[in-house]
């Protein structure tokens, strides 16, 4: 499949043919990407500027991209939740399930934290990450409108402790509406996804 790789430091990405992931774990999900938004993130690993060069997350060679729209193509044999062609986003914050802070309920600062774009990411074809962090979508949002979800999901963390929380195993540490919608929040209004913080002062 094509993908754009950061193969080593220095300005510039890689459009390569690399191998097509594959599903290791029971809780594995593939999906083909359909939409990947360009994040500062991405532009700073591009031009590596200093931030970028410093960056002791970033691990190269790697697939950049977090800010993704895309829909399951195949599921392991443990997925409960997703089936292939739901429409879904990913948490940006790949927690490890397993900690403390994971265990209970505080998956947003798992101690064994990933950040999705670093190591593995979406600026390609398909990519694969554990059920845990994916989220569905509504119908009513536009492919293009949920690759721009993961921009709001610092502001929209703020009224985390405001809303229901995600039920464990599904889009853990999440903080985007359309999954707060889905699990059943009331005081989390819009039909489009769009931050309402101005509820909360």
């Amino acid at each position: 499949m094509k993908a754009l790789v950061k193969e080593r430091p220095g300005p510039g990405l890689s459009l390569l043919d690399i191998e097509r992931p594959q599903i290791k774990n029971p809780d594995d999900v593939l999906f083909k990407v359909e939409y990947c938004g360009i994040c500062v993130g991405e532009v700073k690993v591009y031009d590596w500027s200093e931030w970028a060069a410093s960056d002791s997350t970033l691990e190269l060679p790697t697939v950049l991209g977090h800010e993704v729209a895309a829909v399951v193509a195949e599921v392991g044999s443990g997925v409960a939740d997703f089936k292939p062609g739901d429409r879904i986003t990913v948490d940006v914050f790949i927690n490890c399930g397993r900690c403390y802070q994971c265990r209970t309920g505080h998956s947003n600062v798992c101690a064994n934290r990933e950040i999705y774009g670093k190591r593995r990411g979406s600026y390609a074809e398909y990519a694969v990450l554990p059920e845990r962090v994916l989220c569905k979508v509504p119908d009513d949002i536009s492919m293009e409108e949920v690759a721009l979800l993961p921009t709001g999901e610092p502001g929209c963390g703020g009224t985390r402790r405001r809303a229901s929380a995600p039920r464990p195993g599904r889009c853990g540490g999440s903080h985007w509406l359309p999954a707060y919608r889905n699990y059943g929040s009331s005081n989390l209004g819009g039909s489009k996804g769009e931050c309402c913080l101005n509820r909360y002062g």
